[in-house]
C-alpha cells in the first residue's frame, strides 16, 4: 500500500496499522503535484504501490472501492483456476459505481469515458 505524505491531522496510518495484519506493507510516498499535475499523482502513486507486488495475483482496489467478504471465496477459487493459463492477464469484475448515495448507481464499464490514446490529454 501506497501512503502519501499525509496532513498533519490525517490519521490513516494509524488506523492501517491498527487492523494488525502482517500481509499490509506499508509504502511511505511523497506526493508531487508539480510533476504530476491534473489529477496524475493518483496514477503515479497506483504505479509505485503496483511495482512493489509480489505474488501471482494482484488484487487492486482504490481507497473508495470495496468487495464484499462473501465474494472472497469466489474470487480466490476463480484466481486458482485461472493461475495455469498464463495467457490471462487479468479479471474483469461486474460493479456498482455509485454516486451520492445507495440509491443512484451504474451497472456498467462505460461510465468511464473512452481514452483515445492518439489525442493528448488537457
Amino acid at each position: 500500500m501506497a501512503l502519501g505524505d499525509c496532513d498533519p491531522d490525517d490519521n490513516t496510518l494509524e488506523e492501517i496499522r491498527s487492523i494488525g495484519s502482517d500481509k499490509i506493507r506499508i509504502l511511505n510516498t511523497v506526493w508531487d503535484l508539480d510533476k504530476y499535475p491534473r489529477g496524475m499523482e493518483h496514477a503515479h502513486q497506483t504505479d509505485i504501490a503496483k511495482a512493489a507486488c509480489t505474488g501471482d495475483w494482484l488484487f487492486y482496489l482504490q481507497s473508495d472501492e470495496v468487495v464484499h467478504e462473501d465474494d472472497l471465496p469466489r474470487i480466490r477459487r476463480r484466481c486458482e483456476e485461472l493461475l495455469p493459463q498464463k495467457e490471462v492477464e487479468g479479471i474483469l469484475f461486474k460493479y456498482r459505481h455509485f454516486w451520492g448515495d445507495y440509491d443512484h448507481y451504474i451497472r456498467s464499464h462505460a461510465w468511464y469515458a473512452k481514452r483515445d490514446p492518439d489525442r493528448p490529454q488537457q
